[in-house]
């Protein structure tokens, strides 16, 4: 997340609230544009969601969400939340998806990192004027069809 504010300007990041309470990593979420998610208020978040990223639109922000719900480890795959099928109808705007092989050299949690290159790959515009549930049953494919084909290509 922190690396594509880097790589995409003026971009509103979909988070899990309790990062925001890590220790001077969760300072520095508070204090940048984020749209906080709570596990345990669903229907909040979702409203929480299409609203502030309907404004960040309007406020000429992109919005990065990962639609997993969190990170996934390399070679596994989690089905997407619910949440990027709504917001995508919602802010009627293009999606440009992308994957990464950050995983293999930074797993989850607080383990060694390895040292290595990063891969981030855009792939092809998803223009905004599609069905919100195919785009959503189309982008679970192919993203996880391009991480099988990034990761290979790593290993």
């Amino acid at each position: 997340s922190i690396a594509m504010t880097v790589f995409v300007p003026h971009i509103n990041v979909v988070t899990k609230r309790a990062a925001m309470d890590i220790p001077v990593f969760g300072w520095g979420l508070r204090h940048a544009p984020m749209i906080p998610v709570d596990r345990d208020e669903p229907g909040q978040n979702l409203r929480r969601m299409m609203r502030q990223g309907k404004k960040s639109i309007r406020d000429g922000r992109s919005i990065l969400i990962y639609p997993e719900g969190g990170r996934v480890p390399p070679g596994s795959f989690r089905p997407f939340t619910r949440g990027l099928a709504p917001l995508y109808g919602h802010c009627e705007c293009d999606v440009v998806p992308f994957v990464t092989n950050a995983g293999v050299h930074w797993p989850t949690g607080f383990k060694i990192k390895k040292p290595g290159v990063v891969t981030v790959r855009f792939l092809p515009v998803i223009p905004a004027d599609r069905d919100p549930n195919v785009v959503s049953d189309d982008l679970e494919k192919l993203l996880n069809f391009e991480k099988q084909k990034l990761l290979n290509k790593t290993s």
